[in-house]
């Protein structure tokens, strides 16, 4: 009798140990949970590696080493309380779009008793095809799933000073590691003479200069300060090699429509890449324009915009040290950042496997990309930071797990119907279910007869809000209210005035302002439903005072800004130019110019065309009427990828 009450105790030791060794067990509520450090709230109870359940909330052990493995299949957050709608589904409660208040679904839905810890299971390495195979216990080398993954299939970093692989548990296979320690020439699409600004938050004013080869660079600032070095494709990110160091960036090239754009995101000298344009504005970043047709020297020619310095040549002037950085840029970066920005930590692991397995970092998996409290989307893989760096808040909306990848539940948007994803992709099932339903029917206006339409899927608006707008249009003294505000940009026509133009737009008015100073201002008429715009100059030049610049105008989103290219006919036209490619020769008085707002392509509106083109890292993304495509592109073959509407 006494040795059974002595297991029985074991047992129960053993069955609270998992939830025992996790410092966030005891909080009882939200509120209290995210009060304490290294702990996130789970709209459900969570469940530890061993099958334990735990409560609601969980964390990681101050102690990266220490793994608090556990899996949440709700909503985790370590941003902010908010306890959603819950539906009864199996007897439990699972969080949706539509319910009741979590406390009236469990005053409402019989639970089920837990269910008993899962058996410990052992493996084997099986040498010949590099596979785990599970043993019985106390067989010579058995040992966990994670260990003997880490001994078949071992993990490698590139190490960039030999530009060799070396064994590292938080890298890649060996495969992927080989194609990314090679050093990749710089993109053709990137290559040549760019003109740009800078848009982060402590941007220097004026016309930056950037000129790409395959393997060199050389930028310029406003001020005159220059750099230059070796320039490369590592990762699918930008490397730029200087004598103070190499830096990543992440990049994206969209085809307005005289110019290609590039938008070029970068991050903090010793920290990895930014995760997103978004987290890239607290550190560097530039939006910069180059010719759409570079060999067409009759409509754009931007030759004089290169820098007047030799650009290195040759990889051996210049280390490559193994923490990649981007530009060894001016020093126009404040002390008072914290080392690391608004940047995750954990986003770096690109798969489920490495990101729960990480041994020295605090991650989990979320089966759907994390969302920062600042709105922005982040990767995958999310946590906590070290102690040295601010950690940002997210929330995971799928499954989040610290222990395994979990399989979930991903959306057919053409069937409308939910199927069972990869490891660590997907819903679970019910939020699947709940949210995969058909969208309502829309309508676009017809501008040939002012009627309303059915639209494509993705595209259009309710037929109450298409009919309300597609009337015949009129005159007005006002301007399109997507161009009202703020903006900085350059002139691109030929005979191009060099330096940043800026220009405001308030409600049927204009200022703009030229380099060196010089002031124009006046009245603005449109028509709405047309992409044409009329300037009425009140103050500026004898010359100009009174007169009408007329124009037209076409609408681009970027990954962080709006791009608007302007073409105005001279003083004595009486309409705008007969094409953007006309205004491109400068003839007449006629100009062009690619300006730039804050608030990119998730703050977008459509232009008239409905459609726009970009490629972004490996290849060319077009979206117009048949809906977005991704197109990936090599020497030898094209990928088509559809990825539905955005």
């Amino acid at each position: 009798m006494k040795f059974q009450l002595f297991t029985l105790a074991v047992l129960c030791l053993l069955a609270s140990a998992a939830a025992g060794s996790d410092h966030c067990t005891p909080n009882p509520d939200c509120k209290t949970c995210l009060a304490h450090s290294l702990c996130g709230w789970c709209s459900t109870n969570v469940v530890y590696k061993d099958g334990t359940p735990g409560s609601q909330c969980a964390g990681f052990n101050s102690d990266p080493k220490v793994k608090n493995e556990w899996n949440c299949s709700g909503t985790y957050t370590i941003d902010k309380c908010d306890e959603g709608k819950y539906a009864c589904v199996d007897q439990k409660c699972i969080p949706t779009k539509f319910g009741v208040d979590k406390a009236t679904c469990e005053k409402t839905c019989k639970k089920t008793p837990p269910s008993p810890p899962a058996k410990q299971k052992f493996y084997t390495c099986h040498v010949a095809n590099k596979t785990c195979v599970e043993v019985p216990k106390g067989t010579g080398n058995a040992t966990d799933y994670a260990a003997c993954e880490a001994e078949c299939n071992p993990k490698y970093l590139c190490n960039h000073d030999t530009n060799k692989c070396e064994k590292d548990s938080s890298g890649i296979p060996q495969e992927e590691c080989e194609q990314v320690c090679k050093v990749n020439p710089v993109p053709s699409q990137l290559q040549g003479h760019w003109r740009g600004l800078q848009i982060s938050k402590k941007y220097e004013a004026g016309e930056w200069k950037f000129d790409l080869s395959a393997d060199s660079y050389s930028l310029t600032s406003p001020s005159g300060v220059h750099s230059s070095g070796v320039a490369s494709l590592s990762s699918g990110l930008l490397s730029l090699t200087t004598s103070g160091g190499i830096q990543l960036g992440m990049y994206e090239v969209d085809l307005a429509v005289e110019t290609k754009m590039l938008t070029v995101g970068l991050g903090l000298p010793g920290a990895p890449a930014p995760v997103s344009f978004d987290a890239a504005m607290t550190a560097d970043e530039f939006v910069f324009m180059s010719c759409l047709d570079p060999t067409d020297k009759t409509k754009c020619n931007f030759s004089k915009a290169l820098n007047k310095i030799a650009i290195l040549g040759g990889r051996k002037e210049l280390g490559r040290p193994k923490y990649r950085q981007l530009i060894d840029l001016p020093p126009l970066r404040s002390n008072e950042m914290a080392p690391g920005g608004d940047f995750d930590q954990c986003a770096h692991f690109a798969d489920c496997e490495s990101c729960v397995t990480s041994p020295d970092q605090q991650c989990g998996w979320c089966s759907t990309p994390v969302k920062y409290s600042d709105g922005t989307e982040g990767a995958r893989c999310a946590g906590w930071n070290d102690p040295k760096h601010p950690t940002p808040k997210f929330t995971c909306d799928g499954l989040y797990s610290t222990d395994q990848c979990v399989v979930g539940y991903v959306c057919n948007t053409t069937s409308h119907t939910c199927h069972i994803g990869q490891p660590g992709e997907g819903l679970p099932k019910e939020k699947c279910e709940s949210e995969c339903v058909k969208p309502a029917q829309t309508y676009v206006c017809d501008k040939a007869t002012n009627t309303c339409k059915k639209a494509a899927p993705g595209k259009g608006e309710s037929k109450l809000l298409c009919e309300a707008s597609c009337q015949h249009p009129k005159p007005s003294n006002s301007t399109p209210a997507h161009l009202i505000g703020e903006w900085r940009g350059l002139e691109v026509n030929l005979g191009y005035k060099e330096g940043e133009f800026d220009l405001t737009f308030g409600n049927g008015t204009f200022k703009m302002t030229q380099p060196g100073g010089g002031v124009l201002s006046g009245d603005v008429t449109s028509t709405k439903g047309l992409d044409k715009i009329d300037l009425i100059v009140r103050k500026g030049p004898s010359g100009l005072v009174g007169k009408t610049l007329h124009g037209m105008f076409n609408t681009m989103p970027g990954p962080e800004t709006t791009f608007e290219t302007f073409a105005f006919s001279g003083p004595a036209a009486s309409k705008e130019p007969s094409s953007f490619d006309s205004a491109m020769t400068g003839k007449d008085g006629d100009s062009e110019y690619v300006f730039l707002k804050c608030g990119g392509r998730a703050h977008a509106t459509k232009n008239a065309s409905g459609t726009y083109q970009r490629f972004s890292g490996h290849g060319i993304m077009a979206r117009g009427d048949s809906g977005s495509k991704y197109v990936y592109t090599t020497d030898t073959e094209d990928r088509e990828r559809s990825l539905g509407s955005l």
